[in-house]
């Protein structure tokens, strides 16, 4: 009998040991629970507020393809039309110069004049070049009435301001 009390305790003793480990097991299983249901919620949260602003994102989108966007092609067509008038204004300014360097003895590189009918030569200067330049279009100005050329007369202006001979 004593074998069966002996054998009975440690089967007994055996199945606390066990309880405990199942315990704990038990114990570590809530708190991994409790984690993962926070960890879940957090997630579930976030999720929310994700969805949120894929439909607001979905709305400005909208918006944009109604309100911005024709802007946005609008821009770029005006930057393309910017783009050519300014090659045209390049040309223009070639011709410019040509024609400074044909009427006026412009010298590009000095920026001088060399003004016929005079043996010295000028320094640059804007006033200087708007008068040579006022003076060419007044001395070649056409006239489509009276078929004639108008040559500059004393007292003539240019848009308003009073042409100075040199």
């Amino acid at each position: 009998m004593e074998y069966t009390a002996s054998s009975i305790k440690g089967v007994l003793e055996n199945l606390r040991v066990q309880l405990s480990i199942l315990e704990d097991e038990i114990k570590a299983d809530t708190k991994s629970k409790m984690d993962y249901e926070r960890t879940l919620t957090t997630l579930e949260t976030r999720k929310g507020d994700l969805l949120k602003r894929v439909e607001a994102n979905k709305e400005w989108a909208k918006t944009y393809d109604t309100e911005v966007g024709p802007f946005a092609d609008r821009y770029k067509a005006m930057t393309a039309e910017i783009g050519a008038i300014y090659e045209r204004s390049k040309q223009g300014h070639k011709q410019g110069i040509k024609l400074l360097e044909k009427e006026f003895g412009y010298h590009v590189a000095f920026k001088r004049f060399h003004i016929h009918n005079d043996t010295q030569h000028r320094r640059y200067t804007p006033t200087h070049t708007l008068n040579c330049i006022i003076k060419y279009i007044l001395s070649h100005t056409y006239s489509t009435k009276t078929h004639t050329t108008h040559k500059y007369r004393p007292g003539d202006t240019f848009f308003g301001i009073p042409f100075k001979p040199l």
